[in-house]
């Protein structure tokens, strides 16, 4: 069978000097896996180390899961070292001084991903060339698809940079030494809205073993995260504060604010699907709990508003009515120079709790209500936007 393989890809070979036929080449691969063994080590000399380069050319990212916490794509992994016992005198054997092989022909390093799980080539697959020169130089290109772990900090989320690693080790890794490991990319554009910045490598040891590790620097696109999430968050927020244009009488307040609560609640609880867990101190949290608070005070002060209206036919309303009519009047009153007399001279004494209120000074509180509340909510949540952003920004 391996003598089958090496006949059907003697016709590969890469011409340089003179001229040689297939024929030559067969005979050069008979007398190289005469007695070659691709289950050892091709090191001469034991004593030393094995030199490896590693280098990654990433062809695209596919996937950025902020859930999972982790990052897919694929790429192209060249593995380049030297077998002491695939070398050849190439004025011997017709010039040939470069020849192609099957993959499973050879002894090759047992890479794979420590961080991840990747898959480099199969038993499915078709059989891959590996590249020989004459002086035992080995270079073995193959395809992959990766998924490996990246800690994905959503703190500043969607103004955000991530950087993820990606680890080499050998399996077989006794008397490997790696010598250089370079990171490569022909892509500048992720999907799901991200953007490669740049990337590098290096070689770490680690419980004395070597390891060649790959960063991905990222950053994402806001633009859709912001159109899409965050300004239909504004837009339910503003809407919101129409409650407090709608009279009380109508009998549409309740409802109409209640029903905004629902649908702001349940954006909320879609957006946050789409978070880690551990997104519970990220600025996008906070801003959203933010704006919970205040969707949940606008309720609770509309019913106590139709609370007040209620009274409005009643003589005698609660004591807690008649102070909150005083207060909500002298407010009012100071915001126009015109009232300020007559404020004056109607509530210059204190309030008497016993005392009569009329239907119309109910209707002016529930009136100066909508106008205090709707300036003093418009103003809490546009501190709050804008706090969010200058953090983030």
């Amino acid at each position: 069978m391996m003598l089958l393989l090496l006949f059907l890809n003697a016709f590969i070979v890469i011409r340089t000097g003179l001229g040689y036929s297939a024929e030559n080449v067969v005979n050069l691969k008979k007398t190289l896996f005469k007695t070659y063994d691709k289950d050892v080590r091709p090191s001469l000399d034991f004593s030393k180390s094995l030199d490896v380069d590693v280098k990654l050319v990433f062809h695209e990212v596919d996937e950025v899961n902020e859930k999972s916490q982790s990052i897919s794509g694929s790429g192209k992994l060249k593995i380049k070292w030297n077998d002491d016992y695939l070398t050849w005198n190439e004025s011997n054997f017709y010039d040939i001084n470069q020849i192609l092989v099957p993959e499973e022909a050879i002894w090759k390093p047992d890479i794979r991903i420590h961080n991840g799980r990747a898959s480099i080539g199969s038993s499915e697959s078709k059989s891959k060339q590996v590249k020989i020169e004459k002086n035992g130089d080995v270079t073995w290109i193959h395809f992959l698809w990766f998924e490996t772990q990246c800690a994905i900090d959503v703190k500043y989320y969607p103004f955000d940079n991530q950087s993820c690693d990606i680890e080499f080790i050998f399996l077989n890794g006794d008397g490997i030494w790696i010598d250089s490991a370079v990171v490569d990319t022909d892509v500048t554009e992720v999907k799901d809205d991200w953007i490669i910045e740049k990337t590098n490598s290096r070689i770490v040891n680690r419980n004395n073993k070597q390891r060649a590790q790959f960063k991905l620097y990222i950053k994402r696109k806001p633009y859709r995260v912001l159109l899409e999430f965050v300004f239909p968050v504004v837009i339910m927020a503003v809407l919101d504060l129409f409650t407090f244009c709608i009279p009380c009488d109508s009998g549409e307040k309740i409802s109409y604010t209640t029903t905004m609560y629902l649908a702001f609640s349940v954006y909320t609880f879609i957006l946050s699907s789409y978070l880690p867990e551990s997104s519970d101190n990220s600025v996008i949290a906070i801003f959203l709990k933010a704006m919970m608070v205040l969707e949940t005070a606008i309720v609770a002060v509309t019913a106590i508003q139709l609370r007040i209206n209620h009274h409005s036919n009643n003589p005698s309303p609660p004591s807690w009515v008649k102070v909150i009519c005083r207060l909500t009047n002298k407010v009012t009153c100071y915001s126009n120079k015109n009232k300020v007399k007559v404020f004056k001279e109607k509530y210059s004494e204190d309030l008497d709790v016993d005392e009569e209120i009329s239907e119309e000074d109910v209707k002016r509180t529930c009136d100066n209500l909508d106008r205090i509340l709707f300036w003093f909510f418009a103003v809490a949540m546009l501190l709050t936007s804008l706090s969010c952003l200058l953090v983030v920004s």
